[in-house]
């Protein structure tokens, strides 16, 4: 019986060091376990994962389904939910700023704003559209052009070029 307990003490005493060797690795400092950081204007910052910068596309996503009859319309949503959008995210601390999750849709661009704390309660979001030009605006008459062109030398005025000599 002595055998068996020294065994069980052994184990459990190479758990034990196997665990706090791994978590004071953790607590050195090791930059993976904070996940990716990002410096702006000198401080760095605790950046969003991959997977939370894809979770936030997708609340984006949710918000205007939610709006979808009432801002955005049906067409709009369906574009939203199968093109990738662009995200642009401006850090103001850890986790935390403004993120903007843009589509462009035929007519406008869509934005959802996020601002505060990413992925947390205090994260509010703000919809805002801008206008696209559809086309270059052209000033020329579509009408009789000759109507609106003033002529260079008008008829009869005195100061027509004359014919070249020998014709």
């Amino acid at each position: 019986m002595m055998k068996r307990e020294w065994k069980v003490g052994v184990v459990t005493s190479a758990l034990l060091v196997s665990t706090l060797l791994v978590s004071a690795v953790m607590q050195a400092g090791c930059a993976s376990w904070y996940g990716p950081t990002v410096e702006v204007g000198g401080e760095t910052y605790r950046a969003l994962k991959k997977i939370e910068e894809d979770l936030l596309v997708e609340v984006a996503r949710r918000y205007l389904k939610k709006n979808t009859p009432k801002v955005v319309s049906v067409r709009e949503c369906d574009i939203a939910l199968r093109t990738e959008p662009e995200l642009k995210i401006v850090y103001t601390g850890d986790r935390r700023g403004e993120a903007y999750v843009t589509w462009e849709m035929p007519k406008r661009w869509l934005t959802v704003l996020f601002i505060g704390n990413f992925l947390e309660r205090d994260m509010y979001c703000i919809l805002q559209e801008k206008e696209r030009m559809s086309e270059l605006i052209d000033f020329r008459p579509k009408s009789d052009p000759s109507r609106y062109v003033t002529p260079v030398f008008p008829k009869g005025a005195g100061n027509s070029p004359s014919p070249a000599p020998g014709r």
